[in-house]
């Protein structure tokens, strides 16, 4: 977003022509900065193009030196003035003379800025490009998210509604408007983003009263809810909150385990040694059970196996499994 397309050409003109660029400065002293203004350079770092280069974090290019400078305004100016100094140079005589060291003698230094909350830097990724990219805010919930609750957002919305049949699902507060009913009284509409879509949630009456604590936009929050007949009158159930918490405080209770399905023949080196490097979170409120079911095909039996080691399940250790190919129950 508020990027043009000659800035860009240019870029991958001279990414193509000169090969990766090696750092901040080195980005600088060779993208054309007639088309690169201070907004469009800080577009490009709050959308993390400047991740690759280690020695700068995404806030650094927003902390000001001693005349209130930010370090985007400080890098800018050196840019300008290398490609001047570099044009002079071979313009001249005595360009056998110049030196590079003297012209990047300039460069100025970068003073590291408070880390920002990785929910600052996911929400302006997902501002400028449209969706997050480095990661996701829900990341810290995957598991209660994806296998401790029984629904999700697009399964919720794609089901048929079932009287006083109870779901659970949730996501974080991206808005909520407060609203004024008709017959008095307030009305609040909350949207709710999880990883597979979004949602609208009306909350009326007492649902109002107890829940629009909760619409502070980037909440998360778990929900139980069903549908009932609002009136004895109605023709139609509505979608009723039974339950809403903070995600951070049911994280942990939803998951109690794993149990990890092998034939006898998987049972290899490598797997051995993927079991053995998970260290023992047993003192850790989130530790989870784990479990084998090792299945032997020639006797037509399995048995279940109890480690009594606690392990964290989180993102990364599902995605493992996966890659593996290894087949896994969680337990709720």
């Amino acid at each position: 977003k508020g990027i043009g397309v000659n800035v860009v050409d240019d870029i991958i003109r001279e990414r193509k022509e000169n090969g990766p660029f090696k750092s901040i400065y080195d980005f600088v002293e060779r993208v054309n900065m007639s088309n690169l203004n201070r907004r469009t350079f800080e577009s490009l770092a709050l959308a993390g193009a400047f991740d690759c280069f280690v020695e700068i974090k995404r806030e650094d290019f927003f902390e000001k030196n001693n005349k209130d400078e930010s370090f985007s305004e400080q890098i800018l100016r050196y840019g300008q003035l290398y490609q001047n100094d570099k044009q002079q140079q071979s313009a001249s005589l005595f360009d056998d003379f110049g030196s590079d060291d003297i012209i990047t003698a300039g460069r100025p230094i970068i003073k590291p800025g408070v880390e920002w909350p990785n929910a600052t830097k996911l929400e302006k990724e997902r501002e400028l490009v449209g969706m997050y990219l480095s990661a996701h805010p829900l990341d810290p919930y995957y598991m209660d998210l994806t296998f401790g609750c029984n629904s999700s957002i697009k399964a919720m919305s794609e089901a048929t509604p079932e009287e006083n049949k109870e779901f659970s699902f949730g996501g974080m507060v991206i808005d909520f408007k407060s609203l004024q009913s008709r017959f008095g009284g307030n009305f609040g509409i909350m949207k709710l983003e999880d990883y597979t879509g979004s949602t609208e949630i009306r909350l009326f009456d007492q649902n109002y009263i107890d829940f629009h604590k909760y619409g502070v936009p980037g909440t998360p929050v778990i929900i139980t809810a069903t549908y009932r007949k609002r009136f004895k009158t109605s023709k139609f159930p509505e979608f009723t909150i039974l339950q809403m918490r903070l995600l951070s405080e049911a994280s942990g209770q939803l998951v109690k385990g794993i149990i990890i399905n092998l034939s006898k023949d998987e049972i290899n080196k490598h797997l051995i040694d993927f079991i053995s490097d998970l260290e023992s979170t047993e003192k850790n409120e989130k530790a989870c059970d784990l479990h084998f079911r090792i299945y032997d095909s020639e006797i037509n039996r399995s048995i279940k196996l109890s480690s009594n080691v606690k392990i964290q399940i989180n993102k990364r250790f599902i995605e493992t499994l996966k890659e593996m190919d290894l087949n896994f129950e969680i337990i709720r």
